[in-house]
């Protein structure tokens, strides 16, 4: 069964009315049969032309998953690359443990400059 976690850096600066969004997020996302996956929750345009983009990472594994370096990816419904980026993070998802995480795209990132925000996939490749 999945469940909710947030890693502990969210869980001191998150305050409760936040998690509480998350935590209704999370309740109606649609589960997948993939052993790992992105859901996006929301994606903002930033004023420096960067794009910050709130995600849940999804283990449906038996066992932990580790990600440090990774390449992400922002693609929009036509299947264009609408920015990419390395992110260098040290993050552990337990088995079957969903967590809500957020890449910040820098505006040198952007591939595309026009996008509709409700229509995006993220990719992760961990490298």
């Amino acid at each position: 069964m999945l469940k909710l976690a947030f890693h502990p850096v969210w869980e001191r600066v998150v305050d409760d009315q936040e998690k509480d969004r998350y935590k209704r997020a999370f309740e109606l996302m649609q589960p997948q049969q993939a052993s790992f996956y992105i859901t996006p929750i929301r994606i903002i345009q930033k004023k420096n032309g960067g794009i910050s983009a709130t995600v849940f990472l999804v283990n449906n594994r038996e066992f932990p998953l580790e990600l440090q370096q990774f390449n992400v990816q922002m693609i929009d419904s036509n299947g264009k690359v609408i920015a990419r980026q390395t992110f260098k993070e040290n993050l552990t998802i337990q088995a079957y443990q969903a967590i809500p995480w957020s890449f910040v795209f820098n505006a040198a990132s952007m591939l595309l400059n026009e996008f509709d925000t409700d229509s995006c996939t993220i990719l992760l490749e961990n490298t």
